[in-house]
């Protein structure tokens, strides 16, 4: 009986990971090309964790699983709301095996809470509050806390007190000692399948690709000497976690290692807000004074241990109320005059340049007039700008397609190939040519990596490239489940030995009356039905 396991690494590239291999720093992951199949993942646009992860499990590409980004847009609304576990109930690839009766073990996966039942055990991923319940079944925390401490599952790579590299690196050894260990302990439970995402590779990317990339231009020959070759060192430690974790698999396992999208170097910021502000498109409520907002920033300084201290004094409430308070003053949503705004940005992240025209209060053909208008002022911002960068502008109904397809931004853009940061808050600059901040010196690409070894698999086999919603069509192949109608990826039969028994047998699909009742469930689910 074959048995699959994938391991997740956020945001790995080749362009890290082939010069390393080159260089006989990574033994394993050379090991595991030469006897297997390599390629390019090509990841959701945009190449962000929340759609692209989301569209891995499920098979389905954006337009038909109707996540866009970290968020989803809440029904006729203009707010968002996070991903969470129940946008992945009954679609994910461990709900069709659980259902199946494959035992599954789903191991720090992103957005994936809270936990809900399989047919084995799941422990939440990033965007999980550790201190709560984040596993199935509820004990296995316990369980894994007694042995490991307490569980951490995320580190703020952007947390000003990580000025200190030296203490971030300090604190990403750390944690990733501790998701050694759990992985390690989960792996000798009993399992058909398993997927384990290491999410830190990410952060490790975001703040430290100015140290690797000599490119960049914050790089410096003193500081990227120590700090380039302590990313080299975090590289070589995930190495010795897939050789540890191919050690503990047997000769009847298939594995997969996949990212969820690639990474380069971050240099720029375009103030999406501003610029649709700056020309019309987009009203605020009310314009607020600059040195009026000094004034508030400079009072807030002083205050902000004495505030530290009064959160730990003071009921939950009052913190609420504080928060919601600064939140108020962040959140762009609440400071735009929708009735006035023809075209405005909501609260997504940072890579993802998304405009939505205001359908409120304008009909069909304006919404087209004004989509054509909008692309137009976008392609010549090199122009307008004086600076050397290009745009790329996205149709959604040419790189989306199924039923969600009508929720996504209207225009979908990038500056400098995912370079270039989009800022969606209020501020007085509409381009610069640096950074987000200096711990935040990587982005995301649309280029991931893939690789498949085992007994079925060829051995030194490249192909170009494959699609991040092919890997588990492939995966149900392989454990013979049928695939669901509505599933967008393709079984990538030409990674399998001629001769093997996955590459022989046909591809099953569901029945059509078991996938109506599926979708049935689906939408009650949802309140469609």
């Amino acid at each position: 009986m074959r048995k699959v396991l994938v391991v997740g690494l956020d945001g790995a590239t080749w362009d890290v990971i082939d010069p390393l291999c080159k260089e006989g720093k990574l033994p394993t992951f050379s090991k595991l090309i030469r006897g297997g199949v390599k390629a390019k993942l090509i990841s959701t646009i945009p190449p962000v964790t929340g759609p692209s992860w989301f569209s891995f499990a499920t098979g389905r590409n954006p337009g038909n699983t109707g996540v866009f980004d970290f968020c989803i847009r809440k029904e006729n609304q203009y707010e968002v709301r996070p991903i969470n576990s129940q946008d992945f109930f009954n679609k994910a690839v461990w709900d069709y095996l659980s259902e199946a009766g494959k035992k599954v073990g789903v191991v720090m996966y992103p957005m994936l809470y809270p936990p809900y039942k399989v047919n084995g055990f799941v422990v939440s991923g990033m965007g999980a509050p550790w201190k709560e319940n984040i596993t199935f079944p509820k004990e296995l925390k316990g369980e894994l806390e007694r042995l490991f401490g307490e569980f951490e599952l995320y580190i703020e790579y952007h947390h000003p007190k990580y000025n200190d590299v030296d203490l971030f690196f300090k604190d990403v050894g750390r944690v990733l000692e501790k998701h050694k260990g759990v992985v390690q302990y989960l792996l000798k439970k009993e399992w058909e399948f398993f997927i384990v995402v290491f999410s830190i590779t990410d952060w490790v990317q975001h703040l430290a690709w100015r140290y690797f990339d000599k490119n960049h231009p914050l790089y410096t020959r003193n500081e990227s000497e120590k700090y380039g070759e302590k990313f080299i060192e975090f590289w070589q430690k995930i190495d010795e976690i897939l050789s540890e974790i191919l050690s503990s698999i047997d000769k009847e396992t298939n594995l997969f290692i996949v990212s969820d999208h690639g990474f380069g170097p971050q240099d720029e910021c375009f103030n999406l807000a501003n610029w649709l502000e700056k020309e019309g498109y987009l009203v605020r409520k009310r314009r607020i004074r600059e040195d009026i907002l000094n004034s508030v920033k400079n009072f807030f300084g002083p205050f902000r241990e004495r505030f530290r201290v009064l959160k730990r004094l003071f009921p939950s409430s009052f913190s609420k109320k504080v928060s919601t308070f600064l939140d108020t003053k962040a959140n762009i949503v609440r400071g735009i005059d929708f009735q006035k705004s023809k075209a405005y940005c909501l609260g997504h992240t940072i890579p993802f340049g998304a405009i939505y025209l205001n359908k409120e209060i304008l009909d069909e053909e304006e919404c087209e007039v004004l989509k054509q208008e909008i692309t137009k002022k976008l392609k010549n911002l090199k122009k307008e700008l004086g600076e050397n960068i290009q745009v790329t502008i996205f149709d959604p109904a040419e790189i989306y397609f199924g039923e969600h397809v009508k929720e996504a931004p209207d225009i979908i853009f990038t500056i400098d190939n995912w370079r270039c940061i989009i800022m969606k808050s209020f501020g007085n600059f509409i381009f610069r040519k640096e950074p987000f901040s200096p711990r935040h010196t990587g982005s995301h690409r649309l280029e991931g990596i893939f690789v498949a070894f085992g007994p079925d698999v060829k051995k030194g086999y490249e192909i170009d490239s494959i699609k991040i919603w092919d890997v588990i069509p492939t995966i149900l192949h392989i454990f013979d489940v049928p695939l669901p109608g509505d599933m967008d990826g393709k079984v990538l039969k030409e990674i399998f030995k001629v001769n093997s028994e996955v590459a022989k047998k046909e591809i099953k699909y569901e029945e059509e009356k078991i996938f109506i009742k599926r979708r049935i469930r689906e939408l009650k689910k949802i309140g469609k039905i």
